[in-house]
């Protein structure tokens, strides 16, 4: 029992998308690439900053677990970061928000048939995705 769970840690913390890695492919540069082009999506005023640190303020919440260098707020209370658990990731940089801080990685699975097609996590139709950070 305790080498499965050290097994799913271990996998867990070497899951990790960063803004470059999104970007390798979803970017207009790569002419080879078949991967949609989120070029704009990565500039437009009012999509959320990626690769920027975390606040420490009282207007964010702070994360319910850490496994390794994935901070994460832990829906399941199984203390493993899951799919549908927003994630900051701990980095020299401090702790960041990445594109994966909201977007299940691709090589995870297919989304579930809750997910929207934008893999994205804990997607609710009230947007409950923000509250996860943002203490409204």
């Amino acid at each position: 029992m305790l080498c499965a769970a050290l097994l799913a840690v271990a996998a867990a913390a070497s899951v990790r998308a960063d803004y470059q890695d999104c970007r390798s492919c979803h970017y207009a540069v790569l002419p080879e690439s078949t991967a949609p082009d989120f070029t704009n999506y990565f500039n437009t005023p009012g999509h959320h900053p990626v690769h920027v640190a975390y606040p420490a303020k009282a207007e964010y919440n702070a994360t319910d677990a850490i496994v390794a260098d994935i901070l994460f707020f832990d829906r399941d209370g199984d203390g493993l970061p899951g799919p549908d658990e927003v994630q900051i990731f701990r980095s020299i940089d401090g702790d960041m928000i990445e594109c994966s801080s909201c977007h299940i990685e691709h090589g995870i699975g297919p989304p579930a048939a809750n997910h929207p097609i934008e893999y994205v996590r804990a997607a609710t139709a009230d947007n409950a995705l923000c509250g996860f950070c943002h203490n409204l």
